[in-house]
């Protein structure tokens, strides 16, 4: 990107600065989006998918109705989730640290090298795992109280994963760091998150309209479980698409946080401006 952006930006700006970084860096960020999510798409629509096709039906007026009753098959299903979801809170906190590598370079030199991206990211993957574990811990036991703490928490927090990928910082010093940033900046954090939820949902419910009909032709071709399975992985490879527009907007919001505090935005031109000083001609 040029250094006219580096500045303070609304929280209209940061969103459509998002949204312009996106599409001019868009193979590369599809590519990590279908990364995290083609995997998890599988495994949803060949693992989970088979739970409800595990458990006992009985017929009710020509439906098939699920019968809960059965010990065995209540237990494989907390089983298998048991397992999953370890794996997929790790797997996430990797592709958060990867991805966030990789829009920080787009940001700051305006170009992605996603084998690069992976070997930055994936060195910190520790400290993100246990970041994300602390704030999203803290964040729901807000929730819990009213919603409005843990609404709180979470602007104090917001960048947590940007200080502990970019700076390279532990989780402790990342809470430190995004609790600083977050000072007297708490309104423009949630209008902007305000925003580009607001978008999101938009476009998640068209991707699930998507998959809806997707799903609704397979099944004149297709066993009704083989259909859902389809539809689940239509969902998934369309969420890769849209996915990498939120931690986008994490990682602007922390630059933005920063010009605004540290003045990041003449220490960024200083580094473009030209290191040796033309001498006039005699």
């Amino acid at each position: 990107m040029s250094v006219a952006v580096y500045r303070a930006r609304s929280a209209t700006e940061v969103v459509d600065g998002a949204i312009q970084l996106f599409r001019q860096n868009f193979a590369a960020f599809v590519t990590l989006g279908a990364i995290f999510y083609v995997p998890v798409a599988i495994l949803n629509a060949t693992i989970f998918g088979s739970v409800a096709s595990s458990l006992p039906v009985t017929s009710g007026g020509g439906n098939p109705t699920l019968v809960g009753g059965d010990p065995t098959a209540v237990f494989a299903v907390y089983r298998k989730f048991a397992v999953f979801w370890p794996v997929f809170f790790a797997w996430t906190a990797l592709w958060y640290a990867v991805i966030m590598t990789a829009i920080s370079d787009a940001y700051l030199d305006g170009r992605v090298d996603i084998g690069s991206a992976f070997t930055r990211g994936t060195a910190r993957v520790v400290p993100v795992i246990v970041g994300y574990f602390v704030k999203g811990l803290l964040v729901g036991i807000g929730f819990v109280f009213f919603i409005v703490p843990g609404v709180i928490i979470f602007l104090v927090l917001f960048a947590v994963p940007s200080a502990t990928v970019l700076e390279g910082v532990g989780p402790i010093a990342g809470f430190g760091r995004s609790s600083e940033l977050s000072r007297g900046l708490k309104g423009h954090i949630f209008t902007t998150y305000l925003l580009i939820f607001c978008l999101y949902i938009v476009a998640y419910l068209i991707i699930l309209a998507l998959a809806f009909a997707v799903g609704a032709a397979a099944k004149i071709a297709l066993p009704l479980e083989y259909a859902a399975r389809v539809a689940q992985l239509v969902s998934g490879l369309s969420t890769a698409l849209v996915a990498p527009v939120l931690p986008i907007v994490g990682v602007l919001l922390y630059y933005d946080a920063r010009i605004r505090k540290e003045g990041f935005d003449i220490e960024l031109m200083s580094r473009s401006a030209p290191t040796t000083v033309p001498i006039p001609a005699v």
